[in-house]
């Protein structure tokens, strides 16, 4: 049995007015730090031989052309946090007010979860570390075509991607840190397009539904650590029924693939195909 997850405390901070909390952007490194200083000091240089400023006049400039580098973020930084979104890596989302009423969002926030198979025959017992995050499909929806959404429903990601707050998708979500704690004990399957699913029966409103949960496993930069990204979760209904490799009728043929199988084969870079 897994040990229950715990939230994570690092977070992005994306300066942005969407779903992301917003935090203070970093300073570059040291090394970048020291070769904007010899750029700067070149620079002074070169403006010394060519103009008649003072070498204080000098000074001044270079100190105040090193500040606004240190606190300036390099070009590449709102990208970087855009990718972290992308990959899945740490994102706090921001909770949703709709009519006075607040909708919390700290379940779908990151969090560790711990994961040992079991020793069998000759293979002793493994442990994985596993680093999880949600995505805000998980509590959104799509806009319909032609739909001019209520600005008050719309909530926005970093990528500037609006999308629908969703109460029934909402309230399911809470759910999905008890399935992912789980997921070892459940059946999963391979889509073919490099995720996995996993059907939860949940019951919801008095009435136990099929929830559809997508997610991806990939390695984090730390040694010996997965990252979990849960792409998305709701309830197969007919507005997704029409994708072949999702849809309900082919669900007695598609083989379940072991959670441990997706764990081990990914931490040891092997690929994993869909099971025949």
């Amino acid at each position: 049995m897994p040990s229950p997850c715990t939230t994570a405390v690092s977070t992005i901070g994306v300066n942005h007015a969407g779903g992301l909390i917003t935090g203070k952007l970093p300073r570059r490194d040291d090394e970048a730090a020291a070769a904007t200083a010899a750029a700067v000091t070149t620079t002074s240089a070169t403006a010394t031989t060519t103009t008649a400023a003072s070498p204080q006049a000098d000074a001044a400039l270079a100190t105040r052309r090193l500040k606004i580098a240190l606190y300036q973020p390099s070009p590449s930084s709102y990208d970087d946090r855009l990718n972290q979104q992308r990959e899945g890596r740490p994102v706090k989302w921001r909770d949703f007010t709709c009519d006075g009423t607040r909708y919390e969002l700290g379940h779908v926030h990151p969090r560790t979860c711990e994961y040992t198979q079991p020793a069998k025959g000759e293979n002793p017992a493994r442990a994985y570390t596993v680093e999880v995050t949600f995505s805000h499909h998980c509590f959104t929806r799509g806009l319909k075509q032609d739909q001019v959404p209520d600005p008050a429903m719309v909530y926005t990601d970093a990528r500037g991607d609006e999308r629908i707050f969703d109460f029934d998708r909402y309230t399911l979500s809470t759910n999905l840190p008890a399935i992912v704690a789980r997921l070892d004990q459940c059946k999963c399957y391979h889509t073919g397009h490099g995720n996995y699913f996993s059907i939860q029966l949940v019951d919801a409103s008095g009435a136990t539904v099929e929830y559809d949960v997508f997610f991806t496993v990939s390695r984090s930069s730390q040694k010996g650590v997965l990252n979990l990204f849960v792409q998305s979760a709701y309830v197969r209904d007919a507005e997704h029924v029409n994708r072949p490799h999702l849809n309900a009728s082919r669900r007695p043929n598609l083989k379940p693939i072991g959670f441990y199988v997706i764990l081990f084969n990914t931490l040891a870079g092997k690929a994993i195909k869909p099971p025949k």
